[in-house]
């Protein structure tokens, strides 16, 4: 997962990024859709970030002030939002670094869905068209808060 080196704080207006205004009608819905409940169901302490990439919340460095191993000068990510090409991408760094979430995220997927879910390591890919997962992404996004993340980060990546 690529994190640009200038993550902006700003207020979240879709059409002021290529990425999004480059979606069709139905896409920048399904989008927006899965922005608002991501960041609705969010634990607070988290900060919302766009780039030309998409929407992160991150760790702020008020939180957790070494930042993102690579580079440090980054906040500690946590979710990105982004739009490609065919698909929907959510990256959550809680999975990847998680085994066990990862297990119960892909059975929750399977059952709402019910159909095998198209994942990465810390990636839901949802195609653009499809039914959306929301229960499953609204249950994901509050399994951790930002010190549970910190701690798993420490741990689990970190430490490797």
């Amino acid at each position: 997962m690529k994190f640009d080196l200038h993550l902006q704080l700003l207020p979240f207006d879709c059409m002021n990024f290529p990425w999004f205004s480059a979606l069709t009608e139905p896409n920048a819905k399904a989008l927006h859709r899965v922005y608002e409940e991501v960041s609705a169901a969010l634990p607070s302490g988290f900060e919302e970030k766009h780039n030309a990439a998409g929407v992160h919340w991150v760790v702020p460095f008020s939180t957790y002030p070494p930042g993102y191993h690579c580079p440090p000068t980054q906040p500690l990510p946590f979710i990105s939002l982004l739009g490609q090409k065919n698909h929907l991408a959510l990256y959550h760094l809680g999975m990847y670094s998680s085994p066990d979430l990862s297990q119960e995220v892909t059975q929750r997927l399977f059952n709402e869905l019910q159909k095998k879910p198209d994942l990465g390591k810390g990636c839901i890919r949802m195609k653009w068209g499809s039914p959306l997962p929301i229960e499953t992404l609204q249950w994901l996004a509050v399994q951790q808060s930002p010190e549970a993340w910190i701690r798993m980060y420490e741990v689990n990546i970190l430490k490797k």
